[in-house]
């Protein structure tokens, strides 16, 4: 069985190399990122330059209803850009609402994707948009990043929460109803043309949800950070985007009215989103992601909690890169030891977890799912993502049991 073993994580770390490899000759798409208050309104002239005349606006009820869209749909309007609203998306984003989304933009004869929200907005948006440039493709079928041909129609996204980098992602996360499943459909095809970063779309969010869209992006950033497919330029946006994390989110939780820390959150998960995109997550995302498909839970929230016991199980591989995580962000100084460093910094996480109301327990879990969230978090994670170690199904029925209430 050991050597079984053994034999399959070396097969895994072959198959990662060799991707590792192919994707060093490959030129990440160019986007252009307006970051100031107000910026919004570019989004007519933008359509209008490009010649579109006809726009697919995905959105939630919740930020549809709050007016915040009132002046740019005054704006299209002036520039006779007709607008289709589809605000029929769910929390964690379902192939079903993916299929009504590409429906609404054939009818409408769309040309283009705005989407304003959060990360399950902006991601059944991006599979929309994948949907209508390739219309074979079946939902199972775009779980293979050669199966998409076609690049989405021009797409403009503007965040309205600080952590899932869904607009600087070559990825989006979608639920499958049938099967029970949430994954992430992957391709250069994937990444948005126009990103707009405006705070004060984000100064109403709920304290909770600043807590875990913040959490999310902080487990982006240091996810990407001990991946084996890091590289100089991951770092550097990997660390930033921590930096930032821990010295603004415990503010933006306190007080959603600080533009200063509110600014610095989406600053940083934009820096996280162009780390992880690169450089991928792990273990932490797909047991995340395996949970978010049986119950529903809020995927920040879990991460959250699994991030702790993931960094962990990681151990030795990891404790250089937390050290130097922790250094940097000012948890420990040069000196101190590595275990001692790596240590301050998954305290330090804890600490926030405890600070925010996020249990190191999840409510939703119970015994006889362990076995099948295990198989589905490695079905995702083995060997597409380039873990610092490998796990196994028993090592990961073992993290996910610790999360019993």
């Amino acid at each position: 069985m050991n050597i079984f073993w053994s034999l399959k994580k070396a097969g895994y770390r072959i198959q990662q190399n060799l991707f590792k490899f192919f994707m060093s000759f490959v030129t990440f798409p160019v986007q252009t990122v307006y970051s100031n208050p107000g910026d919004m309104e570019r989004i007519p002239d933008i359509l209008k330059d490009k010649g579109l005349d006809s726009v697919f606006i995905a959105c939630s009820k919740t930020v549809l209803a709050s007016g915040a869209l009132d002046t740019l749909l005054s704006g299209l309007k002036s520039k006779s850009v007709n607008y289709t609203i589809f605000d029929r998306i769910q929390p964690n984003a379902t192939t079903d609402n993916a299929s009504d989304g590409r429906k609404a933009y054939r009818e409408n004869s769309c040309k283009a994707i705005l989407a304003i929200g959060g990360g399950s907005v902006l991601d059944c948006a991006k599979i929309v948009g994948l949907s209508v440039s390739n219309p074979s493709l079946t939902y199972e079928d775009m779980k293979r990043m050669s199966a998409i041909k076609k690049r989405m129609p021009l797409f403009i996204a503007v965040p309205t929460t600080a952590g899932t980098g869904s607009e600087s992602t070559l990825g989006a996360v979608i639920t499958n109803v049938h099967t029970k499943e949430k994954y992430a459909v992957i391709s250069l095809h994937n990444m948005c043309d126009y990103v707009i970063l405006d705070e004060t779309l984000t100064l109403s969010l709920p304290s909770p949800i600043t807590a875990y869209t913040g959490m999310d992006a902080l487990t982006h950033a240091i996810e990407a950070y001990i991946s084996k497919y890091a590289t100089e330029y991951t770092n550097t946006e990997a660390l930033k985007a921590i930096k930032l994390i821990l010295e603004n989110l415990p503010a933006a939780v306190k007080n959603g009215a600080d533009t200063r820390s509110r600014r610095n959150m989406l600053l940083a998960s934009n820096y996280a989103a162009n780390a992880f995109t690169r450089a991928y997550t792990g273990y932490v995302h797909t047991i995340s992601h395996a949970f978010g498909a049986l119950y529903n839970s809020n995927h920040g929230k879990t991460n959250a909690a699994i991030l702790p016991l993931v960094l962990r199980f990681y151990g030795k591989s990891v404790e250089k890169k937390l050290a130097e995580i922790a250094v940097y962000s000012g948890l420990a100084k040069k000196e101190d030891s590595t275990a001692y460093s790596a240590a301050k910094l998954i305290e330090h996480i804890e600490s926030l977890n405890t600070a925010f109301g996020i249990t190191h327990k999840i409510p939703e879990l119970k015994k006889p799912d362990i076995p099948l969230i295990a198989k589905k978090a490695l079905a995702e994670g083995n060997p597409s993502y380039p873990v610092p170690k490998i796990m196994n199904f028993y090592e990961c029925c073992g993290i996910i049991e610790k999360l019993l209430a």
